[in-house]
């Protein structure tokens, strides 16, 4: 165990990913606390997670600069997304579950194909790290925020399929 650094409740059965310092994700049964599954691969503290809306495959991103995706009946690792210079702050997948966008300490948001684990896009514009993402249902539209007063407070608009910034 040690210092959870990031969590996520799975599905409706009571179950929570939780991802630790040092790159440790598990999946627990809350209703016990015992340990169903180990996940290993990333080797820095992780710091957001994402469950797929087909609740199968599940995301993390950690201090590696890594994002991971997982099987989560299996524990095997299904891709490595590379591409942040810094740190993976956050994570959120689109509700098609086509996509996933990362938010990182390089002040980045970037668009990954679930299918191909490819970066298909990558918003830049925040001066701090991008500490959250979240989407809105049913339409292409993120929604993004960083950790620098330099933003001062400031949430930016995306439209993550075409790149157009709708504002801030």
């Amino acid at each position: 165990g040690g210092v959870a650094t990031a969590i996520q409740i799975v599905g409706r059965k009571g179950s929570l990913l939780a991802g630790f310092r040092g790159g440790q994700l598990t999946l627990l049964n809350l209703s016990n606390g015992k340990t169903i599954r180990k996940f290993k691969g990333h080797t820095g503290t992780i710091r957001a997670i994402a469950i797929h809306p087909d609740g199968q495959i599940a995301a993390s991103g950690a201090d590696d600069k890594d994002v991971r995706l997982w099987k989560l009946k299996s524990g095997a690792a299904i891709g490595a997304l590379k591409g942040h210079t810094d740190k993976i702050l956050s994570l959120a997948f689109s509700g098609d579950g086509k996509h996933l966008l990362s938010g990182g300490a390089d002040g980045t948001v970037r668009v990954w194909d679930v299918s191909s684990k490819t970066s298909t896009r990558v918003f830049e514009g925040h001066r701090g790290g991008v500490v959250a993402i979240v989407m809105l249902p049913g339409k292409p539209i993120v929604f993004s925020t960083s950790n620098s007063a330099k933003d001062r407070s400031t949430i930016k608009i995306w439209n993550y399929k075409n790149g157009v910034p709708l504002g801030s």
